[in-house]
């Protein structure tokens, strides 16, 4: 059971002294837990969309200055990358759900403090109580456990030192009491404190200068407020086979794009695939034979009387000459390919062709003594 000193955010047992003001070291850097979530350091410059949650916790006869209080932090922050979220009348229950479902960046709790006896609130009937240090470390350190990282805590109550520093070791920045604070300072403090936020400072920088306002009010206000932090691991890079494996899928990528380019470059030029308009009918079928002599090549002991007459066209069919080394390539303009011919093969409708056809051809088949082209390859001449 705790009583409330007017004008201050201070619950006291009966019989407790008002206690004294105390000046506070600078800012101190506590022990990070193990089991903190690993992040990287906090940048609200950098903020998109950043939670602020502002819990109100007002357990007894007398109410702090809420309402003030919160308009003063929207005021601050309104359209600055951050959303504000209240939760009125806060229960001992409700601290880890909230949380936990909100997941905000600052948490931010407006009420009474008692010292070692913990932050004053109702429980889940109504009735007054306390939540004590530890169960404040062990809540947070639960949220940590979830994968939570909430990276600011302020606890705008009278004598939050020791809860301040329960919370440390999981939250980047918390900010506690060390004395009294009155409403009037907590506000000032509020304020200062979030538009420095809303600016782009750092917690430490905001928390700074809110201190200093603080100090232009009453004096020795600057010195009521604490500021522990810790400082937050960054998570483990992936692991090195990722690395080899996204490696690897890339050089596959890689591969398989050279192969297309490299095909595309290295097809056979366009050739056309059809001929003079007569040169296909006038042209007689033509036997292929790879050891017969090309057929634009008279044989090489024999040579036409000068008075004979000319063979017909159509039925006469060249001489066979035995050639080892002939290899006779063709392409088949209705089928669309190059090939090497066989002996039993016949080319249709043979028409000239030029050095470029013939180098494709060559490009794509290798080694060719003869380049044909034909209107058709039949398999046999008969």
């Amino acid at each position: 059971m705790s009583t409330e000193h007017a004008g201050t955010r201070m619950g006291m047992r009966r019989g407790d002294a008002l206690g004294k003001r105390v000046e506070p070291p600078p800012p101190e850097q506590v022990e990070r837990a193990e089991d903190a979530v690993k992040v990287l350091p906090w940048e609200p410059s950098k903020a998109i969309r950043a939670k602020v949650m502002f819990m109100v916790a007002n357990s007894t006869s007398a109410p702090v200055n809420a309402e003030v209080e919160e308009r003063a932090i929207q005021d601050a922050i309104d359209g600055k990358r951050f959303v504000f979220q209240k939760v009125p009348d806060v229960r001992a229950e409700d601290l880890f759900r909230s949380m936990k479902e909100e997941e905000p960046h600052i948490v931010h709790f407006s009420g009474h403090g008692t010292g070692s006896d913990g932050l004053a609130m109702k429980n889940r009937d109504g009735d007054p109580t306390t939540i004590t240090a530890r169960e404040l470390g062990l809540i947070f350190k639960d949220l940590a456990a979830q994968g939570i990282a909430v990276r600011a805590v302020l606890l705008n109550a009278c004598l939050a030192e020791e809860q301040a520093q329960a919370i440390a070791p999981y939250v980047d920045n918390v900010v506690g009491t060390s004395t009294l604070v009155g409403d009037d300072t907590a506000v000032t403090f509020a304020a200062s404190f979030y538009t420095a936020i809303a600016e782009g400072r750092t917690v430490r920088a905001a928390f700074e200068a809110a201190r200093a306002r603080c100090g232009g009010d009453v004096e020795g206000t600057e010195r009521i407020f604490r500021l522990f932090y810790s400082e937050p691991e960054p998570p483990l890079p992936e692991p090195s086979w990722k690395k080899f494996a996204l490696t690897g899928v890339l050089i596959n990528i890689l591969a398989v794009a050279g192969w297309f380019i490299y095909g595309a470059i290295t097809s056979d030029p366009i050739a056309p695939d059809v001929g003079p308009p007569d040169a296909a009918a006038a042209a007689p079928p033509m036997p292929l034979d790879p050891d017969a002599a090309p057929p634009d090549a008279a044989p090489p002991d024999a040579a036409p009387a000068p008075d004979a007459a000319k063979p017909d066209p159509v039925k006469s069919k060249p001489a066979r000459v035995v050639r080892r080394s002939a290899r006779i390539c063709a392409r088949d303009l209705k089928a669309g390919r190059n090939l090497v011919v066989r002996s039993q093969d016949c080319c249709q409708g043979s028409i000239p062709v030029s050095p470029a056809q013939k180098q494709a051809v060559t490009a794509d088949l290798g080694r060719c003594t003869t380049v044909l082209y034909c209107s058709a390859i039949s398999a046999s001449c008969r």
